[in-house]
């Protein structure tokens, strides 16, 4: 067990003669850590899928115990939300053998007051298990919930799926205990928030993902969409703009294409390109609605393009080719984000020695670079400003900058502080999501 969770455990060994009616809730302090807490959710205010896609509604079902959810998650209820604030993961916490691997959820107030910790959650147990969770499409629209596909369980656990209230620190299973486990991983929340995406596969298999399901966002009216061809997988990409249509990845031998999948499970091809990363694809509800950046190879990309389509199942085009260029470093593009104020404004970032974000006008056909050694970016959610993740030195941790939408530095050096779980190493952040409170 590792050192983190043992005084969570003896909580549980001292309270275990007690038992916890199923319509009560356990939280932490809205002032400070806790345990994960658990409650029943309520599924009234969220419709579940169309009655006509579901075969069966099962209720939705709070972690069974307190002894089931200290086993790979622990949570601190960050109180009351307000501005804009910047989402990061950090891995932590290794054990000698490199194993089980741990991330720190942390919000990181753009205003520069202090970070908070709002989750510490088992991301990885086996080196074939990455973590799959994209928190820019895990939120619920009102940005006060957030999914989280955790490894649950004292001994070899399962991915479960939970939703996190971010205020509150209360922890809930999206789905009841199934027949048979099973790995639930790389969800998705739907725009519109009445449903959640996600890929399963068969516990306790260590293979690629197999399926596709789709559930009402209460946790009601699972039902499976897409199952994979022998040997092959599948991989939850993200919603279309108007909730209607599913991206995924119906998964060849060393190949990630992208595709659309409905709610009947009807498919829709955009291209057997393989994607460049787990945030290659942005939708809006404008035309052109689609932006993608794609790889000329599954396996050594000479050439990246970005594409952009008017519509689900129209043509692509290409937006800007990017080769491969040993001279100045540059190894492709990716990850576009459309400007979420409506304009015709995209930024993605050019990757190599050292990787910028662009910002281009497709009105004008303008592209302007800022920053430099960006792993990640973002817009803010009203398009007003742009939140890179950048590594200064490169020997140093990552930190956040926040730049005006014309590319002039507005706040730079935000960073978390020392992991010093972790013995004092210099930390990585793995994702970045920005909401506004």
């Amino acid at each position: 067990m590792v050192k983190l969770f043992r005084s969570i455990a003896l909580t549980v060994v001292l309270t275990t003669a007690c038992v916890v009616p199923p319509n009560v809730s356990v939280s932490p302090s809205p002032s400070g850590p806790g345990t994960v807490a658990l409650s029943a959710q309520s599924s009234a205010s969220t419709p579940a899928v169309a009655a006509s896609s579901v075969a069966s509604a099962p209720t939705t079902a709070r972690l069974p115990t307190l002894a089931h959810a200290s086993d790979g998650l622990e949570t601190f209820a960050l109180g009351n939300l307000s501005g804009e604030i910047a989402f990061v993961t950090r891995q932590t916490r290794h054990s000698p053998t490199g194993l089980p691997i741990y991330k720190e959820l942390w919000a990181m107030p753009l205003d520069g007051s202090a970070p908070r910790l709002s989750a510490i959650y088992r991301a990885g147990f086996d080196p074939r298990m990455s973590d799959t969770n994209v928190l820019a499409r895990q939120f619920s629209p009102d940005s006060r919930r957030l999914l989280l596909s955790v490894g649950l369980g004292p001994v070899d656990p399962a991915y479960q799926l939970v939703v996190l209230e971010l205020a509150t620190g209360t922890v809930t299973r999206l789905l009841s205990e199934p027949a048979m486990r099973s790995h639930e991983r790389s969800p998705a929340w739907s725009p519109d928030g009445r449903y959640v995406a996600f890929s399963r596969r068969a516990y306790p298999t260590q293979g690629i993902d197999g399926e596709i399901w789709v559930a009402g966002s209460d946790g009601r009216g699972s039902k499976r969409l897409y199952t994979a061809v022998q040997g092959g997988g599948a991989t939850v990409w993200g919603w279309t703009a108007d909730s209607r249509l599913i991206g995924f990845d119906p998964l060849a031998f060393e190949s990630a294409p992208y595709a659309l999948l409905d709610l009947d499970g009807n498919i829709t091809r955009i291209t057997d390109r393989s994607v460049t990363s787990t945030a290659a694809v942005s939708w809006r509800a404008r035309v052109p609605m689609f932006a993608g950046s794609f790889a000329d190879s599954p396996r050594t990309a000479t050439r990246i393009d970005l594409l952009i389509a008017d519509r689900p199942g129209e043509p692509t085009r290409t937006l800007v080719s990017q080769p491969a260029d040993t001279a100045t470093g540059s190894t492709g593009l990716t990850d576009p984000r459309w400007d979420p104020s409506g304009t015709d404004v995209l930024i993605y970032r050019r990757t190599g020695a050292d990787s910028t974000t662009v910002i281009h006008d497709l009105s004008t056909g303008a592209r302007r670079e800022i920053g430099s050694r960006v792993s990640r970016a973002e817009w803010t959610p009203n398009g007003g400003r742009i939140v890179t993740v950048e590594e200064h030195p490169s020997t140093g941790p990552h930190t956040l900058f926040v730049f005006s939408r014309d590319g002039q530095v507005v706040r730079s050096e935000l960073g978390l502080p020392p992991d010093t779980a972790s013995g004092g190493r210099i930390y990585r952040l793995g994702d970045l999501a920005v909401r506004s409170y």
